[in-house]
C-alpha cells in the first residue's frame, strides 16, 4: 500500500524495528518527514533564505527546522556560543541530527557548529587567545552548571 510516494509497509517495518530496539517513533511524523524529503528531492533548490526569521540552509536542512523552537535555539546558542569581541569573530548555527526530533518522541540533543576567527599578528598569539577563550568559556560553563571548580 502506498501513500503518495511513501511505502507505508516500509514505514511499518521501520517502526517495528525501532520498537524491537526500544526506540519510540511517531508514525504520523515519520511519514510526513519522509514525504517532505521526497518532495524536496523532486524540487531541489540548493539554498533557501528566510529573512523574516533570520534563517537559511539547504532545503533538506530546513525540512527538519521547527520555527516554533527558534527562540529556544537562540537562547541555548547564547549559552554555548563564544561571544564576538575585539579580534574575535564568531558565527554559530544548528547542525547534526536535528531530524531525530521529527520521528523520535524524545530526541537526544541539539547540535551546534561554531566558526571562530581569531585576528592576531602571529600564529602563537592566535593560539594564546584561543586557549584563553576556551578556558574562559569552559570555566563559565562549569559555574553555570553548578559543578565545583578545583
Amino acid at each position: 500500500m502506498k501513500n503518495g510516494d511513501i511505502n507505508i509497509d516500509e514505514i511499518k517495518e521501520i517502526i517495528e524495528a525501532a520498537k524491537r530496539l526500544g526506540v519510540e517513533i511517531n508514525e504520523d511524523k515519520a511519514i510526513k518527514w519522509l514525504k517532505d524529503i521526497k518532495s524536496a528531492e523532486e524540487t531541489p533548490e540548493d539554498l533557501i533564505i528566510d529573512e523574516s526569521q533570520g534563517i537559511y540552509g539547504h532545503e533538506f536542512q530546513l525540512i527538519d527546522f521547527d520555527s516554533k523552537e527558534l527562540e529556544r535555539f537562540r537562547k541555548i546558542a547564547e549559552i554555548v556560543g563564544i561571544p564576538n569581541s575585539e579580534g574575535i569573530e564568531t558565527a554559530i548555527s544548528l547542525s547534526g541530527s536535528a531530524a531525530q526530533g521529527k520521528v523520535q518522541r524524545f530526541p537526544g540533543d541539539l547540535d551546534y557548529f561554531e566558526r571562530v576567527n581569531i585576528i592576531a599578528p602571529t600564529k602563537e598569539e592566535a593560539c594564546k587567545i584561543s586557549g584563553q577563550i576556551i578556558r574562559k568559556k569552559s570555566f563559565g560553563q562549569i559555574i553555570f552548571s553548578g559543578l565545583p571548580i578545583n
